[in-house]
């Protein structure tokens, strides 16, 4: 075990001493398995391996995990270990391997479960049936976001504290789990106790103990159930109960909860804008490619989506709060220049209902964004678009989004044509290159895209 995890120094030291060897000897190079670069490249990542000067494909991995079982210590660099490297941290045991899922320790706490008796939106009613909750309530990591949109951030509640635990990896990396996967933990109740103790660590409970899941009975109640026998009863929401935090150690889980692979960079026009808001110069498969940065001044991105089909409003409404444009030079106008303030009131004006652009782009959600963050773009802001579309158009083929528009991209800003509104600006796409068009009838349907501060 010592020779694979020999220092990087120590094996250049190595390499160094046979080289003059060989020379003097006048025989072959030293073989690179016996200079200690006995892995292999897919054993390890590329910023953890040191590769042999001979062959590229022999590496020595400055950290080797193992594969993680069940009753295994999760360790902070998310692998499980034999003998764990100088410096991580365990930080739980793993429970599931096959979905790859760790739980915490006892965090001894006592909390209820919610902050009120009522129904929390996107939660099931599992009801008085224990196999219909452990077939179909599966997710622990989705209940949690659901209850902490309910009742917003904080500590005082189960579902929150987990999603607030650092727990030696980031907060939101933690969750409270199911009654499904409690059903797992319960079942592998002594393994993994007994890997929690052989790491020194804290049991997950002490003994006869009550523990509450992340799923809902109904709207005022869920379970507790009694570890490690696995009994379970309804309980208010607002009794408190002890409960567990679990996490996952998948691939596509790991940059939110250790960091990011690879530094980010200060965006440029035409860079891929990912999903966490941030610009790359090397991508990588965890983030999801959600636009195209246009301008760097003012930080904006435009969605890969185009959206067709979708009306811009009424005819004839004047709507409060939204100036009313008359302008011969749109690139240099400083009417209703805020796309994001326009959308506002365009959505407090015409509500939740109908199927029009503001309200498309204002819903709109990918990656980590979320309603709100998304608006319909200012003619001013489709002007600076349209000064740099080319390069946008050959970075949204990259990600596989096609053509950039096919005849009018709306804005939300809306025209005075002849002393009178009713109409709006368009990005008119003509046969050659791109015009501005100074209007078009707020009940035509257009197409838009959406755009995005980062």
């Amino acid at each position: 075990m010592g020779v694979r995890y020999l220092s990087y120094l120590a094996v250049l030291g190595l390499i160094a001493a046979a080289k003059p060897a060989a020379a003097q000897n006048c025989g072959p190079l030293p073989d690179c398995e016996e200079l200690g670069f006995t892995d292999n490249v897919n054993d390890c990542a590329e910023e953890d391996r040191l590769n042999c000067p001979f062959d590229d494909t022999s590496v020595l991995c400055r950290k080797k995990g193992v594969r993680c079982e069940i009753g295994s210590i999760l360790y902070n660099d998310l692998n499980c270990y034999d003998t764990a490297p100088d410096g991580l941290t365990a930080v739980g045991v793993v429970f599931d391997a096959v979905n790859k899922l760790a739980v915490a320790p006892s965090n001894g706490k006592s909390l209820p479960w919610g902050l009120t008796k009522e129904s929390v939106p996107g939660l099931m009613d599992a009801g008085s049936s224990a196999n219909s909750s452990t077939v179909y309530d599966i997710d622990g990591r989705a209940n949690t976001e659901a209850i902490v949109k309910y009742y917003g951030p904080g500590t005082n509640y189960a579902a929150g504290y987990c999603n607030a635990m650092v727990g030696g990896l980031k907060a939101g990396a933690w969750f409270m789990p199911s009654w499904r996967q409690i059903t797992m933990i319960e079942y592998y109740w002594d393994k993994l106790n007994n890997g929690l103790q052989a790491a020194g660590l804290p049991r997950l409970s002490s003994g006869r103990d009550y523990i509450i899941p992340s799923t809902q009975y109904d709207a005022d109640s869920t379970y507790r159930i009694t570890m490690p026998t696995g009994g379970y009863w309804s309980t208010y929401k607002t009794d408190r109960h002890s409960f567990f935090c679990a996490t996952s150690y998948g691939d596509s889980n790991r940059w939110k909860q250790i960091g990011e692979p690879y530094d980010s960079k200060e965006c440029e026009v035409g860079d891929i804008l990912y999903s966490n808001l941030k610009c790359y110069d090397k991508p990588w498969s965890a983030l999801e490619a959600i636009g195209v940065v246009f301008d760097t001044e003012n930080r904006l991105a435009v969605s890969k989506e185009l959206e067709l089909y979708y009306y811009w409003g009424s005819l004839a409404d004047n709507i409060p709060n939204l100036e009313a444009c008359e302008s011969e030079s749109l690139a240099t106008t400083t009417c209703a220049t805020d796309g994001k303030a326009n959308t506002k009131a365009i959505v407090d004006y015409f509500g939740n209902d109908g199927r029009y652009a503001a309200k498309q782009c204002n819903d709109y959600a990918v990656g980590d964004t979320k309603k709100g963050d998304w608006f319909l773009p200012s003619i001013k802001e489709l002007a600076t678009l349209n000064e740099v579309v080319d390069v946008v158009e050959t970075s949204l083929d990259s990600v596989g989004e096609g053509v950039f528009f096919i005849n009018n991209l709306v804005s939300s800003t809306v025209a005075k044509y002849g002393g009178t509104e009713g109409r709006v600006y368009v990005l008119y796409d003509g046969y050659r290159g791109y015009e501005i068009s100074t209007y078009s009838y707020n009940s035509g349907s257009l197409e838009h895209r959406c755009v995005i501060n980062y």
